[in-house]
């Protein structure tokens, strides 16, 4: 140490006073045990006492000078007033007699304290003060602390050997202070060793646990469970959407309460606002459902987050230990993260190559009825095959989209998600068919379907959509996709524009019609029905439904007079008028026949 005491004003009255002698040597010796705080009060106030007696005064007040530059009261002593708290009430350094002392680094005196003007005069009034001696605390050319003494309301002489006296008592009195302040850096010191080696020993032992736990094979909802008995807190995984993964809390905490009224969009945007991709303490936020402050950490592989790990602060604040330990975490979960998702991805590929395989046919049907079973398909159950129609520009990317729809055809049908494929310019999915006869099931099917659009319409952009026969053969699901395909263009070019649900059943020989072209198609139903269309507006006839109903009811007049609730002849007459205004023939059944196309290719069009 280079650090040098200020030199000790001793020699003049070494021979004059074995008083000054004695006080100085007692002082001396309690310097050198001066450790604790309480030890420097302790020493300041024995030579606030020596001082007074040496000096003949009665007052005596050290300052020590605090981090900001003030000087802040440490003792007072007073041979009549105890007048300790009141000193350790004041804070000095503005005035110039003080400044003056730190300035000079030398004892400073005053002589008409109450209007000397370096004094701060009210407090001298108050004080009672007349004359006051200032002498600095030295070391190391530096004033690291001031004693001040007084006579308390009588004036006082101070003589030069007084003051040498109060100077080597002040000097005696700096190395102590120096030596205490060196012993609180070193305790303190001391406590941030200790506190790291006890972080750093459960550290070693979270991270202990935690290897272990991966190398036992422990998934996400495991490890979210031990690293909350880890911290003795409760410990949220959020996706990267803000949604909450998993949760687990320590026994006696109700972790529902924490995230049952999370809102997953407003926990993303606070995530990305106030964590920047990194670990911060994320604010209380009872709007966003989360009522306690968290400690968030990114899960990052590479450059992409796939998720965040929160510690929750209950029972007790957030610890270093904590943020180590949901750090080290954060390591393992994304680790497992990034396994599920990739284990994910091989299982909904192997997913898509079967119903791929089960749709394009080709594979041996013994293979297929094997493979079933592993992505939960029960082919001996009938099936249908329904064909989603998209624009060029879908919306929600493939994977994504395929996973939103077969969740809501899930819900709406009840059961599992079903297996979904995309192919160019649609997404098809594989249905079982719900209880019931086979019309009423496609029904459902179709209700299902039409409310998947309605609902994904915002997200989505769809063309239409096809539902198949009824497959209950390895082989029905290929036909059924070839159809699909064939039968969901030609419908597009019939209809309007607006995305359609029909089911292949219900077309009947039409689907031979609009396997060809559909604008064919439209244009001769047309062209035969138009004219009657046009007939019906002029006059306000009904020669069209006349048609429709006679065709319904086998080309029988008596039966189409009691369905429409008019007479025979009435029937008869409006066949007659139909020959005459358009080019169908009631008695001809080719005729008939190609009034029927017509009338549900325009069905199909309008629908």
């Amino acid at each position: 140490m280079t650090d040098r005491p200020a030199p000790v004003f001793l020699d003049d009255v070494r021979d004059r006073s074995p008083e000054i002698l004695r006080a100085f040597q007692e002082v001396a010796v309690a310097a050198t045990s001066v450790s604790e705080p309480h030890h420097l009060e302790e020493l300041l106030r024995l030579v606030g006492r020596r001082v007074c007696e040496l000096l003949d005064v009665n007052r005596f007040s050290a300052y020590i000078r605090g981090d900001d530059g003030f000087f802040y009261g440490q003792v007072g002593y007073c041979r009549t007033a105890d007048i300790d708290d009141r000193i350790k009430k004041l804070v000095t350094g503005t005035d110039r007699f003080t400044q003056e002392i730190v300035a000079t680094r030398a004892p400073v005196l005053v002589t008409d304290a109450r209007n000397d003007p370096r004094t701060v005069q009210r407090t001298m009034r108050e004080w009672g003060v007349r004359d006051m001696l200032g002498v600095p605390l030295v070391f190391n050319g530096e004033a690291i602390g001031i004693i001040y003494v007084d006579n308390e309301e009588e004036d006082h002489a101070y003589t030069d050997e007084q003051i040498r006296v109060a100077q080597a008592f002040g000097s005696l009195a700096a190395l102590a202070v120096r030596q205490a302040s060196l012993y609180a850096q070193l305790t303190r010191r001391a406590l941030v060793i200790d506190r790291q080696r006890r972080l750093l020993e459960q550290v070693a032992e979270a991270h202990k646990r935690l290897t272990d736990a991966a190398l036992r094979g422990a998934d996400v909802p495991q490890t979210v469970r031990l690293l909350s008995d880890l911290m003795g807190k409760p410990v949220i995984l959020f996706s990267s959407e803000g949604e909450v993964a998993a949760t687990a809390a320590p026994p006696g905490v109700d972790a529902a309460p924490l995230v049952e009224r999370s809102n997953p969009a407003q926990i993303a945007a606070m995530i990305r606002e106030q964590t920047a991709g990194t670990a911060a303490i994320l604010p209380a936020a009872p709007h966003a459902g989360l009522p306690h402050r968290q400690f968030v950490c990114p899960l990052k592989a590479d450059e992409e987050i796939v998720g965040h790990l929160a510690v929750v602060e209950v029972g007790s604040s957030i610890r270093p230990i904590d943020i180590k330990v949901v750090e080290q975490g954060a390591t393992l979960v994304t680790l497992l993260v990034i396994a599920e998702r990739r284990q994910a991805e091989a299982e909904g590929q192997a997913r898509e190559d079967f119903l791929s395989d089960l749709l394009h046919g080709g594979r041996d049907a013994s293979v297929l009825q094997r493979r079933a079973p592993l992505f939960g398909v029960d082919l001996d159950r009938p099936h249908v095959v329904v064909r989603l129609a998209l624009e060029a520009e879908p919306g929600l990317p493939g994977s994504e989209r395929r996973a939103v729809l077969a969740g809501r055809m899930a819900a709406l049908l009840g059961g599992d998600p079903p297996l979904t494929i995309s192919v160019p310019g649609a997404d098809m999915l594989l249905l079982a068919l719900p209880e019931g006869h086979d019309q009423e099931a496609l029904g459902h099917v179709r209700r299902a379907v039409e409310s998947l659009i309605d609902e994904m319409a915002t997200r989505v952009r769809f063309r239409g959509a096809a539902v198949s026969k009824v497959a209950r053969r390895i082989k029905d699901y290929a036909e059924a996709h070839r159809e699909l395909r064939a039968l969901l263009e030609a419908t597009r070019v019939l209809g309007d524009g607006r995305p359609r649900v029909v089911l292949a059943t219900e077309l009947g020989v039409l689907r031979l019609v609009v396997a060809g072209s559909g604008g064919e198609s439209r244009q001769f139903a047309e062209e035969l029905l138009g004219p009657l269309m046009r007939y019906d507006e002029e006059t306000q006839s009904e020669l069209l439904p006349t048609l429709r109903g006679y065709l319904d009811c086998g080309a029988q007049v008596r039966a189409t007079a009691r369905a429409l609730a008019v007479h025979e002849n009435t029937i008869r007459y409006r066949l007659t008028r139909i020959a005459e205004v358009s080019a169908i023939d009631p008695n001809d059944l080719r005729s008939l026949l190609d009034a029927r196309f017509a009338i549900q290719i325009l069905d199909l069009a309008t629908s």
